[in-house]
């Protein structure tokens, strides 16, 4: 036996001593699975946009008539999420499949993503794995007893590239900062959200932006004057991450707005935070991505989800169908004036591409004092 086939047996063995063990869980095709996205939240939306976006400089007059509008249309929102959320609405499935979560992790598989994606468990393996038949599809679906899908890719995808983003002011959601490193010349990720804690200004980005505490922070590059340091940052550097996530201490001069930049002169105004879930429509605005811009959302439809990366696993996230760049990560998870997290890493999911986030109930609880 050659160490590879050592090593494969192995992780069969576990799996089959530590998976939950029952009647043979039919593998759920990525064509076959419900499909979450929520067409009607998608469409009010639209109709939505034009009365809440603001332009910088320039306050927004609606009429009687646009207010009354609106307002119609922000109920209509409010009932489409309430009714989608509904259909996939099963305590009992959703507690077997955190089991059966938890239990695959255990087992010692090497995975990229394993998490409820609606009505099933989606594990991601690497592509290295696909022909090995002791950790197939199949192997894994009948040693658990519920629905399942494997699919095999090439991991999640975090990191830093260059932007030619303009200095901002104010500061806003979504815009390029830039971590200086000691001698290097910094790492660039996405400004999340500026945030106080316990009344000190500053912003969030992700945590796995910095080395450690006390780097200095620039919008956009090195080249430009510091606005910050990182002098809360709760990435753990063991084997998991419980809030991939950071909070920089503002000492910049620059104001800031408690909003998300949309385009030149316009951004999404953020009137507060919310707690999203399984069905919920998500934007990302990042340095790079644009998926943020006017109405463009999908569906929230994978939850509980960790991620596994160089070792590390980042747990408690959840996805969305959203293009991601290297540069991103930090950036703004949102919706209709709400703050919902912090973009962290990207995966292709059945040929589509998956932002995953640290949702806003997980950061508040890893860091005090947060607040808008």
């Amino acid at each position: 036996m050659t160490t590879k086939t050592i090593k494969t047996v192995l992780f069969a063995s576990i799996l089959a001593a530590v998976l939950l063990t029952g009647t043979f869980a039919t593998t759920v095709d990525a064509q076959q699975s419900k499909d979450l996205r929520n067409y009607d939240a998608e469409e009010i939306m639209r109709q939505l946009a034009p009365y809440i976006i603001q332009d910088e400089g320039k306050e927004k007059i609606l009429t009687d008539i646009d207010i009354k509008e609106r307002d119609r249309l922000q109920v209509a929102l409010e009932k489409a999420q309430q009714d989608h959320r509904a259909k996939f609405d099963n305590p009992e499935l959703k507690a077997q499949l955190l089991v059966a979560k938890e239990k695959f992790i255990e087992s010692g598989i090497p995975f990229h993503v394993v998490g409820l994606m609606g009505d099933k468990l989606y594990i991601q393996l690497d592509t290295s794995q696909e022909t090995n038949s002791l950790v197939s599809s199949q192997s894994i679906s009948s040693n658990l007893n519920v629905p399942v899908m494997v699919e095999y890719g090439d991991g999640v995808k975090r990191g830093a590239c260059s932007s030619t983003h303009d200095d901002c002011d104010p500061e806003q959601g979504g815009i390029e900062i830039t971590i200086k490193k000691s001698s290097t010349t910094g790492n660039s990720c996405s400004l999340s959200m500026p945030m106080k804690k316990s009344g000190v200004s500053g912003f969030l980005t992700a945590g796995h932006c910095f080395t450690g505490y006390s780097e200095t922070v620039y919008q956009p590059t090195t080249s430009n004057p510091s606005i910050g340091y990182s002098s809360s940052s709760w990435r753990e550097y063991g084997n998991n991450l419980d809030c991939d996530c950071a909070w920089i201490k503002d000492i910049s001069a620059t104001p800031q707005q408690n909003g998300i930049w949309v385009y030149s002169g316009s951004y999404w105004v953020i009137t507060g935070t919310s707690v999203p879930a399984s069905g919920d429509q998500a934007m990302l605005r990042g340095q790079h991505n644009n998926n943020g811009i006017w109405y463009q959302s999908n569906s929230i439809d994978m939850t509980n989800v960790s991620i596994s990366q160089g070792g590390i696993i980042t747990t408690g996230t959840m996805g969305f169908p959203s293009p991601f760049q290297g540069g991103d990560s930090g950036g703004a998870v949102f919706y209709n004036g709400k703050y919902m997290g912090i973009a962290v890493a990207e995966a292709n999911v059945s040929g589509v591409d998956h932002t995953f986030f640290i949702p806003w109930d997980h950061v508040n609880s890893s860091i005090s004092g947060l607040g808008l």
